[in-house]
């Protein structure tokens, strides 16, 4: 048994560039940390490209409190926590949304309103400069970000969060280094305090996305389980596959026949640190994202977690095991030979201890 490590995170709409510039990203991960007075979100994107300066733009509905750079420990502790467990029956015994951007070019132009936007707030995170802004109108904004070098958003996209009366937050990135290694490059983290409780991702913004299809993973901290609106979603406990099977093709088989259908994965939950946890997770083709996801907490406190089974098998989860502390109790009984569990074992022995022969 092992974690399944988390090779890429949260979907996003692409980082929309410039000709002959490549920076696209197909997934991302987000933390939502929930509370009764406001929502902090945090985002992390994947991008593979050569752009050497481009943008991220994040919609951000209720009023922008804070902009600072996000915790990435917090992050690998959320990936680690809820990472899939794999059990390999065939190994020997004893053997784991987001606003994007659009490129940056050329020098940081005039500030302040114009075309119909306003500047609410400016600053610099220790790793981004930001501007917080707010428009009348997505052609108005589209127009204002193209003076500035932000060039490429779709309005279409936009008008969705300009009607929603939405903040967008405009991070300029400029990498150390220009091309990508293989498997992507993180952006660092960025952390948002909103004057909101609502906790809103905005699926809308990877609807023209260049890359088809958007891997998406979010993480809820709040006082119990999590749920989502707009989008549908299903437990997924256990997902089975032949013994010889790549675990992340797998699971990625999954959470793209719930992607088909608008939906999400919910592959983990349980306290985490004092706060409960909840993760979900989909890969689903930008034009299903359409519609926003909507989380919030209230599902209760029963926690369980996602095993990937390797192997022929019967798997069922043993969710009491799960509320102890260890992550569910995946009962596994082989076809071809019968395995006896530490259930068994410890049955035998309370037996054993109990026989007048084993006083001899």
């Amino acid at each position: 048994m092992w974690m399944l490590g988390a090779r890429a995170a949260f979907a996003c709409a692409g980082l929309v560039h410039e000709p002959l510039v490549e920076a696209e990203s197909g997934s991302a991960e987000v933390v939502f940390e929930i509370s009764e007075s406001a929502v902090f979100v945090t985002y992390e994107v994947v991008y593979d490209g050569d752009a050497d300066a481009f943008g991220w733009i994040v919609p951000a509905t209720g009023g922008v409190l804070s902009v600072a750079d996000g915790d990435a420990e917090l992050l690998r502790e959320l990936r680690e926590v809820s990472a899939p467990l794999v059990i390999d029956l065939g190994a020997d015994e004893g053997s784991g949304g987001c606003g994007c951007g659009a490129a940056k070019g050329g020098d940081n132009a005039t500030r302040g309103g114009s075309l119909g936007v306003t500047v609410v707030s400016e600053g610099f995170t220790g790793t981004y400069d930001y501007q917080v802004v707010h428009a009348a109108s997505a052609q108005e904004l589209a127009d204002w970000m193209d003076q500035r070098g932000f060039v490429g958003s779709d309005p279409t996209d936009l008008d969705h969060y300009v009607a929603l009366g939405a903040d967008f937050v405009l991070l300029e990135v400029a990498p150390d280094v220009a091309s990508t290694p293989s498997g992507g490059r993180e952006l660092p983290p960025i952390r948002l305090e909103l004057d909101t409780t609502e906790a809103r991702f905005p699926s809308v913004m990877a609807r023209h996305a260049s890359v088809p299809t958007q891997r998406t993973t979010v993480y809820v901290l709040g006082e119990d389980r999590a749920e989502v609106a707009g989008w549908s979603f299903r437990d997924v406990t256990a997902v089975n596959g032949e013994a010889d099977a790549d675990p992340w093709e797998v699971l990625d088989a999954r959470l793209a026949e719930l992607g088909d259908g608008r939906g999400f994965g919910r592959t983990w939950a349980g306290d985490h640190g004092g706060r409960f946890l909840t993760r979900f997770d989909t890969l689903a083709p930008r034009e299903q994202h359409d519609v926003d996801a909507l989380f919030s907490v209230g599902d209760g406190v029963e926690p369980f977690g996602l095993h990937v089974v390797l192997g022929e098998a019967d798997a069922t989860l043993d969710r009491r095991s799960a509320a102890a502390g260890l992550l569910g109790l995946l009962v596994l009984v082989r076809r071809r030979r019968r395995q006896r569990t530490a259930r068994t074992i410890a049955v035998e022995r309370q037996a054993a201890a109990r026989s007048p022969m084993s006083s001899i």
